[in-house]
């Protein structure tokens, strides 16, 4: 259905007349000075909802219908406004599934864009929540964990799915991963392009969790990134990065253990990726390790970005050696102390690199 508004066509999805005619008086009250009951158009969402029980087409065009004015307020970055928007259509929805037990509206397309919205505002965490809500509703609709929707899409890094209002987004967030990517193939022979990491990223273990926690890290990092150096520059600053470490040490430990069964702790696992690549971290060499970063932590750190780290036997941990044992100071510091050293804000680019060295070898030497 096409209709005028301060001289410009705009385009909606025909639905039932009397849903059609509040979608045209909720338009005209957001474009011009028209006034609108919202209590009416809520009225006329119930009785819709009604009529399309089990129709998810066109409950998504309901939805979908909301994007005009959505854009408009996201365009005058009216955010909390274009927030509501969303909240305001599914909270509808739910006052209709608590009158209709058993019965539910697929709102997968409005907390989608709600949580985009929440992003462009910055709000990472929770526009990931939200993102993940509206995965959740594809994954109920359709019956299938992996559902080829735009949900699945953003929380996966799927930068290649072009059907995505999101895209940009997370087309950013692919090219963040490619320079890293591209630093370890430079610098320490990796040869592992962005495609075939994400596929075997998704892949290990077989569910969807690993690649969630990493997927919502990347864009973690991709936002610190973005923020003034100068501004990173403290003990707190610190911790917000160590826990964003000590996230992709975990995703390393779930990629290692899939192919180490039987081995619950990481030294294990970090042993194991040692043996697989030929580093020469042996159980107990990674235990002198962690004696070192129990007694200086930051002096070890240190030592081992500088690739000055000198084991018991004069043996040399550098390059990839380094990234091992980097992860798994980082590993075991997060797990157990909360504070702090000047090294990890002072060379944030430095340590980061070397544990996303960890998890690429994880994936190229194992998978």
């Amino acid at each position: 259905m096409d209709f005028v508004l301060n001289g410009t066509i705009f385009r909606i999805n025909n639905l039932q007349p009397s849903v059609d005619k509040a979608f045209l008086d909720l338009h005209a009250s957001y474009f011009g000075n028209h006034c609108y009951d919202l209590d009416s158009f809520k009225s006329e969402a119930i009785v819709f909802f009604t009529s399309a029980i089990n129709d998810t087409q066109k409950q998504d065009s309901f939805f979908n219908n909301l994007t005009i004015i959505w854009r408009k307020l996201l365009n005058e970055s009216r955010f909390d406004e274009a927030s509501a928007l969303w909240e305001f259509t599914i909270n509808i929805a739910l006052d209709w599934e608590q009158k209709n037990k058993g019965q539910h509206i697929h709102k997968g397309t409005p907390y989608y864009f709600w949580g985009m919205t929440t992003i462009i505002r910055g709000d990472i965490d929770q526009g990931y929540a939200l993102m993940h809500q509206a995965l959740e509703e594809d994954v109920r609709t359709l019956n299938n964990p992996f559902p080829d929707s735009p949900g699945l899409a953003f929380t996966t890094l799927d930068y290649k799915k072009v059907d995505q209002a999101f895209r940009d987004w997370v087309l950013q967030l692919a090219n963040h991963l490619n320079s890293i990517l591209n630093i370890n193939s430079s610098k320490y022979g990796g040869n592992l392009p962005l495609s075939i990491f994400r596929k075997k990223l998704l892949s290990s273990p077989p569910n969807r969790d690993i690649m969630f926690l990493f997927a919502h890290t990347v864009a973690k990092f991709y936002k610190f990134g973005l923020m003034p150096k100068h501004s990173l520059s403290s003990d707190f600053a610190g911790q917000l990065e160590m826990n964003l470490f000590f996230n992709i040490a975990l995703v390393i430990d779930a990629v290692i253990k899939n192919k180490n069964t039987g081995k619950n702790q990481f030294i294990d696992h970090a042993a194991f990726l040692s043996k697989k690549c030929h580093l020469n971290l042996t159980k107990s060499r990674l235990r002198e390790i962690n004696k070192d970063f129990n007694n200086d932590f930051e002096g070890t750190l240190n030592q081992l970005l500088d690739d000055k780290y000198i084991s018991s036997g004069g043996l040399k941990v550098q390059h990839l050696s380094s990234s091992l044992a980097i992860t798994y100071g980082i590993r075991n510091r997060g797990a157990h102390n909360i504070s702090s050293v000047s090294t990890i804000w002072k060379r944030f680019e430095d340590i980061k690199q070397h544990i996303f060295n960890t998890l690429f070898i994880s994936i190229e030497k194992l998978y």
